[in-house]
């Protein structure tokens, strides 16, 4: 058994931001087709050039604090949530540096570490050795966006 879940945006989110295309900052939104990398914070995969994606504002840290951060996501316009919890999402394995950061159970930043996504597990591993990690967000490295959130089982 896995000793961490992983926790995509939620269902009832992403359909929110697909019906109202407003984010919770008020900003429009509109999809766009990226011929870059861009997951899903749903489905988290990338998705092929067809994929049309919704870019918005989120904050994934809900205890506002000096670690709540708002940054830009993305969902696809269409998908279907991210359902192997206990698996890491393979195109977060093949991206080349992410922060993977350890968060305790008042939100405040305990660690980090910056890893090639294929160490994934193993840093995930060293955070969770730390019994006032509760939680960990994964990040892309490059540009900071928030990928998803990690719990312990």
């Amino acid at each position: 058994m896995s000793k961490f879940k992983i926790i995509p945006i939620s269902k009832e989110y992403a359909e929110k931001i697909r019906s109202s295309m407003k984010d919770d900052f008020g900003h429009e939104l509109h999809t766009a087709s990226l011929s870059g990398r861009a997951l899903c914070r749903f489905c988290l995969a990338d998705g092929g050039p067809e994929q049309k994606h919704i870019l918005f504002s989120y904050l994934p840290v809900k205890n506002i604090n000096p670690y709540a951060e708002v940054g830009p996501v993305y969902i696809h316009d269409n998908c279907e949530q991210y359902l192997d919890v206990y698996g890491v999402p393979h195109d977060l394995t093949t991206r080349k540096f992410l922060t993977i950061r350890g968060y305790s159970a008042g939100q405040n930043l305990i660690k980090g570490y910056m890893a090639k996504g294929n160490e994934i597990v193993e840093t995930i591993d060293k955070l969770f050795e730390n019994a006032e990690v509760e939680s960990i967000h994964i990040n892309d490295a490059s540009s900071g966006c928030y990928f998803l959130k990690i719990v312990r089982v």
